[in-house]
């Protein structure tokens, strides 16, 4: 007999997102994390995480002119294995929460899982819901915001981790119109050893 699918509505969510120095996983490093609880059917904010992150190394102009995260920003942040470690006592509770993010499930993980952090939570990744619900569409974040035509009325700026996260969640909100979360389920890949 078939063990049933684990349903959404077990699990708080929380929503995550990671600023770094490029688009590699294996190669980049984070610069900031914004994670955020939400609970009940609208997945209602209950509490944040939010953090800068001292990449030990000069930002890459490339990688500035998205997410706009200055040098000096950081300076005085924590580094990497001290950020890595504050999320991982935000997220661990696996059997409590599930961790959501966008594309999260090949990039964010590999981020916060680096310096001996493992993780046991389940994952949505809503990239891989927009595909579903959207085959051969445009799926990443930017595309999905203008579809929904959704807007936070000016608070903050796009590709910085807070804004992510919030419209993301959003974005979640609008996908499980068209696409089960729970068939979306999974544990995080891990690419980045």
């Amino acid at each position: 007999m078939m063990e049933p699918l684990p349903q959404v509505d077990d699990f708080e969510l929380q929503f995550i997102d990671t600023e770094t120095t490029g688009r590699s996983a294996k190669k980049a490093i984070m610069m900031e994390a914004f994670c955020m609880r939400c609970n009940g059917p609208s997945l209602t904010a209950a509490a944040y995480l939010h953090t800068m992150c001292n990449p030990g190394i000069p930002c890459p102009a490339q990688a500035r002119r998205v997410h706009k995260i200055e040098d000096w920003m950081v300076a005085h942040a924590p580094k990497e294995p001290e950020v890595c470690s504050m999320l991982h006592q935000w997220l661990s509770d696996a059997e409590k929460y599930i961790i959501v993010g966008h594309n999260i499930r090949r990039y964010d993980m590999n981020i916060i899982s680096r310096h001996g952090f493992t993780y046991s939570n389940k994952i949505i990744d809503t990239m891989e819901m927009a595909k579903s619900a959207f085959p051969g569409k445009p799926v990443n974040q930017p595309a999905l915001i203008k579809h929904f035509d959704l807007d936070l009325g000016g608070q903050g700026e796009a590709h910085r981790a807070r804004y992510d996260v919030m419209m993301n969640r959003l974005i979640y909100l609008r996908l499980r119109k068209f696409v089960n979360p729970s068939e979306f389920i999974k544990q995080p890949k891990k690419d980045n050893k």
